[in-house]
């Protein structure tokens, strides 16, 4: 529902699994990002709440995603169970390219994420 006008709104995708994360941008208020059981991120437009992309390790490493944060550029950053941290650039494209990881930054779940200009910081 929109709260200004107190009209429905029908949304034709979304998380399939339980949402484990969200997060803001600071300073920004135009998108949000979650990310769910199964390792998916939803970039969600915070106007329309529609979604603009969604990021996903892949059926390769498919595992399931635990934290997520956004930097100051931008690039979401999302920790998963098999103690990996994977980074996305956001696009306008259905899936966003993966731009880097962190191959075993943990023995296991990355528990939580922070960033920021200077600093990566992942707590497992």
């Amino acid at each position: 529902m929109l709260a200004e006008t107190l009209d429905a709104m029908q949304h034709t995708e979304g998380h399939l699994a339980d949402i484990l994360g969200v997060s803001f941008p600071l300073a920004k208020n135009e998108f949000f990002v979650s990310i769910d059981s199964s390792g998916v991120s939803y970039v969600w437009d915070n106007n329309d709440l529609n979604v603009i992309t969604k990021c996903s390790p892949g059926n390769m490493n498919k595992s399931a995603g635990t934290c997520v944060a956004i930097a100051e550029d931008d690039t979401i950053i999302c920790g998963y169970t098999d103690g990996f941290v994977r980074a996305y650039t956001i696009t306008n494209k259905p899936y966003s390219p993966l731009k880097w990881e962190i191959v075993n930054a943990h023995k296991g779940a990355v528990t939580s994420i922070f960033a920021n200009a200077n600093y990566l910081l992942s707590g497992g």
